[in-house]
Formats: C-alpha cells, sequence, structure tokens
C-alpha cells in the first residue's frame, strides 16, 4: 500500500495553496504561540547562525510563522529536503524574504530515503524539523531516518516532529476515503503520532511531547473551499468529497456559526540530543 506525495497539489497551477493555508494556519499560528522555539533557538551555542535541516519543507510555511516571532540575533541557515522541485525553488523563494533564513543546500528526494541520499560528510545540524512531514511516508523505513536525523544531530542540537495523533480529524477523513472509496482501498493510512512514538522508543530515544488543539472552521457558504480542503486531506482531487464526507462533516457543523468546526489533534515532539 502506498500514499501519494504532495507534489502534485504544489507543482499543479490549478491548486489553491492559499485557500489551503487560509484555514491551516491555525496549526502555525498555535504552535508558535504556545512553544518558546525563541528561548530554544537562542539557547543553542552559535545561535547567530543555526544550521537547521528542514525535511520535507513543502512551500515554508511553518518558517514563515517562526519567522515572526524570533529575536532579531537569531540566524536559520537552512538545507531543504522535499520530493517536489516546486516546493524546493518556493521555499527558498519564501525563505528569501525572511529575516532570519537563508538557504544553503537543497535536496530532492523521498523521506523515506534520507537514511542514504543525505551525504555521509554532511555537517552537523543545530535543528532538524519535520512539520507534518511525516504523513504520506511508508512507515516501515522511518526507523532508519529517525536513527539518521539524530546520528546528523549535534550534541545538544534539538529535533522538532509536528504530526498529526490518531484521534485527528485528518486521519478521521482519510480512514473513511481509504474505507468507503475505490480510490482510497489500496492507500496506507498516514502515519501518525504513535507510529513515531513507538520507532523513537525503539531506538531508546527520550523525547518530550506537546499536544496541541485547535479547530479548521469553513463556512457552509464555502463549497469551493470545503472542496479543496477535503480533497488535500485525503490527497485525491477526482473524489466528490461532498458525497463521500456528507454524514461527518453534518456532524460537524455549528448552526449558530453557520460553519463546519473540525477538530484536529496534532503533537509536536521534541528531542533534545
Amino acid at each position: 500500500m502506498s500514499n501519494p506525495s504532495s507534489d502534485h497539489y504544489y507543482a499543479n497551477d490549478d491548486w489553491d495553496v492559499d485557500s489551503w493555508v487560509d484555514v491551516i494556519a491555525v496549526e502555525y499560528e498555535t504552535l508558535v504561540r504556545d512553544f518558546p522555539f525563541d528561548r530554544v533557538l537562542r539557547s543553542l551555542p552559535g545561535f547567530g547562525s543555526l544550521r537547521v535541516l528542514d525535511v520535507g519543507c513543502g512551500t515554508a510555511i511553518f518558517p514563515g510563522y517562526l519567522d515572526a516571532v524570533l529575536p532579531p540575533d537569531v540566524g536559520l541557515i537552512a538545507d531543504l529536503w522535499d520530493i517536489s522541485g516546486s516546493s524546493l525553488r518556493r521555499a527558498r523563494e519564501v525563505m528569501s524574504q525572511l529575516a532570519h533564513f537563508s538557504v544553503d543546500r537543497t535536496y530532492q528526494a523521498l523521506i523515506e530515503d534520507l537514511p542514504t541520499k543525505l551525504p555521509a560528510e554532511t555537517d552537523r545540524y543545530d535543528v532538524i524539523w519535520a512539520m507534518h512531514s511525516f504523513t504520506t511516508v511508508s512507515v516501515e523505513p522511518m526507523g532508519a531516518v529517525y536513527a539518521r536525523l539524530l546520528e546528523t544531530l549535534r550534541p545538544g542540537g534539538y529535533l522538532f516532529v509536528y504530526q498529526l495523533t490518531s484521534e485527528s480529524y485528518y486521519q478521521k477523513f482519510h480512514g473513511l476515503y481509504r474505507r468507503e472509496h475505490p480510490h482510497g482501498r489500496n492507500r496506507a493510512p498516514f502515519m501518525e503520532f504513535e507510529d513515531s512514538r513507538r520507532i523513537l522508543e525503539s531506538l531508546g530515544v527520550e523525547y518530550e511531547v506537546y499536544p496541541q488543539r485547535f479547530t479548521h472552521e469553513i463556512a457552509r457558504n464555502r463549497d469551493d473551499l470545503l472542496e479543496k480542503y477535503l480533497r488535500k486531506v485525503i490527497l485525491d482531487d477526482t473524489v466528490d468529497v461532498g458525497q463521500l464526507f456528507r454524514p461527518l462533516l453534518e456532524s460537524l457543523y455549528d448552526p449558530v456559526g453557520d460553519r463546519y468546526v473540525i477538530p484536529q489533534a496534532v503533537n509536536l515532539i521534541t528531542v533534545c540530543k
């Protein structure tokens, strides 16, 4: 079983990234408000020019929110890893406009291939993060991915993984799609926090967890936005999502606000080496 990457969506000129971000921005706003990234980064030696590996960088959504809360003396030199060439180009453009970021190297490859394709001579990183990146990956190789990431992290450095949980409606929508739609029946479940927890414990790695809880909200009269949102959640733009998800959506309808209120549960995992 397999899951598609998000490459199709970010490479497709018809895909409206801005509409997606309008709905999910609360995830990053909540994260940078609730976790003290500014304090953690300033605590690292050489905080004026920290080396970062952004795994599954996408279109650099997270750096945009992080940049706004960092103090002036924090500088981040980022290497970018993503399967999508268009995402890598867009992430470089976005980061070039941010006050605290610059981009060094880019790697176009699957996350699952990181153990073999991240050069052995790579300088060690002060910070590594994977923000909503470990979702469509194959779970089986991820033990080796985690081991390689921790190997390339400097002593005292931090690994951050932001990952949906089994309670998340990301999983509920995707699970319904896998059960009820022909296109979904050969798809693997999304990797979730519980998988990462099992892997880290099998590696004997100590970690901390910061639960993040929020809602995605979409007005009922915004059928266009709801359709784009649901198709992105399941990574399939051929499905009649209105019909497939109607019973589940009705259970999420708020008549007072005339909107769908979709609970999400995402955990931040932190590892200090």
